[in-house]
């Protein structure tokens, strides 16, 4: 298995993790006019959460 297919297999477990950041880019949709983007979306760690607290649809 390489590398990147290792990271792959234990990333959701660690990203899971990784949570400090999200109230941050919440509070910066609900300023925000247009369309939510979040670009390298990955496993929608952010996307997901901004999309739950705000009622917004969130492209990734």
């Amino acid at each position: 298995m390489s590398w990147p297919e290792a990271f792959a297999v234990r990333y959701e477990h660690w990203s899971a993790q990784i949570t400090e950041d999200v109230p941050f880019y919440v509070e910066l949709a609900r300023e925000a006019d247009g369309l939510l983007v979040e670009l390298a979306v990955g496993n929608g760690r952010v996307a997901i959460p901004v999309a739950r607290e705000t009622g917004r649809r969130v492209v990734g």
